[in-house]
């Protein structure tokens, strides 16, 4: 009887009742902005996921999964995960840092109908953002839904009168300052007065300037990211044809009306670095059935940057400029001669979202200078939502020398600016510099985002009328 007890005791004991099962919170999805300040992030900014839909072109995809995981966490939208990590395992691509949606979907375009990464009050509060997709493809629209309850973040949706906006992701970028670019189609496909637009874009993303670019006659899509690129907060990659061909004169006259009307967020004129727009064979989109190749279509993950490739005669080319442009980075070349036919690359396919605790440091690199007796002040705005404990700017003269630490110190409290400088040097020099700040709940970043690896420049000229010749970027 004892026996019988203690077995009956011991049942009892070990016995799990079943679990209920967990129900998912629906996503917050709010058609009116939130009555608060909002900054939409740049690209370049630190990434927290990169999404891609498993549909068309795998190769394709499985090398962008290769080099994005190491930088930072990767979203397979997919039917069948275990398809996927079949495939993965045999490219040799490991499946850390990966997840799985396993959803529907109308097409691999996720740039264009994902949302967009918006920031309350600067830093404070990530949420998401998306337009009307400009596209009959409802499961595509309704996506940013699925992706905002996986998340779990809240989903400002402009689908829905009297907010609603038709728009896509590939035909805007932004600095992360508050200017935005797009080509004129955004006006085409609303029922709105380019004011009514901006006061939308202000409203909902933070976006207080917007600049509206002429719609290129060869690239049937119009979307802005076909041709140009913003690197930083004042640099834009442009691409470049032959005289008189395809796009370029078009281009051209947009690059033009863009220098002469308007200043960068810095209120210094632009910076423009040109590449070249490659040819299939010998063919440009001004002859039919001609791909619009193109190397600005690329994408920033973190210290990682993905650029399109086609034809490695004029790859080497493009990869240079972008590496001149973007020290310190890997920037990594992936064949698109694919999926370019079906008009789009990389940055089409994929969609990456920022940090939900960013570190936002933004700075104004130092031009070249003459010396000066009383150093070189650096200033930069540095934000973080715990507040920020202590930031250095790092500097050097040397390659083959340390960094030297001087302490930042707050100047502006209103406008989170920190300021320190770079003792006097000689002319001639070079000096090296970069940015770093702690949070006061322990965050660190530095700004280039590659740091010591990527630091700005800027060198030390002689005074006019010197024999020496002033050195140049």
């Amino acid at each position: 009887m004892r026996l019988l007890f203690l077995l009956l005791l011991l049942s009892l004991c070990l016995h799990v009742p079943a679990q209920k099962p967990v129900r998912q919170a629906r996503p917050q999805v709010l058609y009116e902005p939130p009555d608060k300040p909002l900054r939409t992030m740049a690209e370049w900014e630190e990434v927290e996921h990169l999404v891609v839909v498993w549909s068309q072109y795998p190769a394709v995809l499985s090398e962008v999964v290769r080099y994005a995981r190491e930088v930072c966490h990767v979203w397979v939208v997919c039917l069948d995960s275990m398809d996927v990590k079949r495939y993965l395992r045999e490219k040799n691509i490991p499946l850390a840092h990966i997840s799985y949606l396993e959803t529907d979907f109308n097409s691999i375009w996720i740039r264009d109908y994902g949302p967009q990464s918006v920031y309350i009050n600067g830093v404070d509060s990530l949420i998401l953002t998306e337009w009307s997709y400009n596209r009959p493809r409802p499961l595509d629209d309704h996506f940013p839904v699925v992706l905002a309850k996986a998340l779990h973040l809240p989903l400002v949706s402009l689908s829905r009168s009297p907010n609603e906006l038709v728009h896509t992701g590939g035909n805007f970028m932004t600095d992360g300052m508050g200017t935005a670019l797009s080509s004129r189609l955004i006006l085409h496909e609303n029922n709105r007065s380019a004011a009514a637009i901006d006061t939308l874009m202000r409203r909902s993303m933070g976006i207080e300037r917007y600049i509206k670019l002429e719609e290129l006659p060869f690239d049937g899509i119009h979307h802005i990211d076909m041709h140009m690129k913003l690197l930083d907060e004042e640099t834009l990659l442009v691409g470049a044809y032959p005289p008189g061909k395809a796009d370029g004169p078009q281009i051209e006259d947009n690059l033009a009306w863009l220098t002469g009307h308007t200043l960068s967020g810095f209120g210094r004129p632009w910076k423009t670095v040109r590449i070249p727009m490659p040819p299939d064979g010998h063919s440009y989109p001004d002859t039919e059935g001609s791909p619009y190749r193109t190397y600005t279509n690329l994408i920033f993950i973190n210290t990682t940057v993905l650029v399109p490739l086609y034809d490695a005669a004029y790859d080497s080319t493009a990869l240079r400029i972008i590496r001149a442009e973007l020290p310190g980075y890997k920037v990594q070349g992936i064949d698109c001669r694919s999926v370019i036919r079906s008009g789009g690359a990389l940055h089409c396919m994929t969609l990456t979202l920022g940090v939900r605790d960013p570190l936002l440091i933004v700075h104004q690199p130092l031009p070249d200078t003459l010396g000066s007796r009383h150093g070189y002040e650096v200033s930069a705005l540095i934000r973080h939502r715990s507040g920020i404990r202590e930031a250095r700017l790092w500097y050097r003269t040397d390659n083959q020398m340390p960094f030297i630490a001087v302490p930042m110190h707050i100047s502006t409290l209103a406008r989170h600016t920190w300021t320190a400088s770079i003792p006097p040097q000689k002319a001639g020099r070079q000096v090296q510099y970069y940015i770093e700040a702690e949070s006061v709940s322990g965050k660190v970043m530095r700004k280039p985002l590659p740091g010591a690896d990527g630091p700005w420049r800027f060198r030390i000229l002689k005074k006019s009328g010197s024999p020496e010749a002033p050195f140049t970027r």
